[in-house]
């Protein structure tokens, strides 16, 4: 495959100038029909039939203290830096405001992620935890994702501060319980171990 949409020059030239700049939806169109193929999109239906709907439940965190300061002063500076921007300097800066955007969700989920001697509140963890410890209070069992494996490093360390069940588990072990038909029974696996299994 290497090579199929060319080296990154001609790339640029017959495709990114025209999409990005341009708004090109001609060339966009070209491009798409070009990678579908090699895209392989499933749908759980699609795939296992008899598995139970998804259940969402959207728990709201409100950050507070510090952690609300911090947030403010990084959105406050990013508001800024786009007002100052004309749309020229817009386009060309996408990936710093990406950046910035990142920086805000980080601190959302903990401005320990990235500001390192941070030591104070962290809202989402506080409230992951209280539903970690209501969910095995109760004998659920429990998946938890994150974008930010670094948010899973940080959720690891305080489940063993809580003394809550280890998370480390052989690949082995994992795969016999799900084959089991139990289920698995650990009530805590972070995305590392999923990874492992497959």
């Amino acid at each position: 495959m290497l090579g199929f949409l060319y080296n990154y020059p001609t790339f640029k030239n017959r495709y990114e100038s025209a999409i990005v700049n341009d708004q090109d939806k001609e060339t966009s169109d070209r491009l798409r029909r070009l990678v579908h193929p090699f895209i392989l999109r499933r749908l759980k239906k699609d795939v296992l039939k008899e598995l139970p709907d998804k259940i969402e439940k959207v728990v709201s965190v409100h950050l507070e203290g510090e952690q609300k300061k911090l947030y403010d002063a990084y959105a406050q500076r990013l508001k800024l830096y786009l007002a100052k921007q004309s749309p020229e300097e817009f386009r060309q800066s996408k990936l710093e405001i990406l950046k910035e955007l990142t920086r805000l969700r980080q601190l959302c989920c903990g401005p320990s992620l990235f500001l390192e001697h941070y030591h104070s509140e962290n809202a989402k963890l506080d409230t992951c935890m209280e539903l970690v410890k209501q969910a095995i209070e109760n004998g659920h069992k429990i998946l938890l994702f994150s974008q930010f494996t670094s948010v899973l490093d940080e959720l690891q360390k305080a489940f063993k501060h809580e003394q809550i069940l280890n998370l480390q588990k052989a690949k082995s072990d994992l795969v016999e319980e799900i084959l089991s038909g139990d289920g698995i029974k650990s009530p805590v696996l972070n995305r590392d171990e999923l990874l492992q299994m497959l």
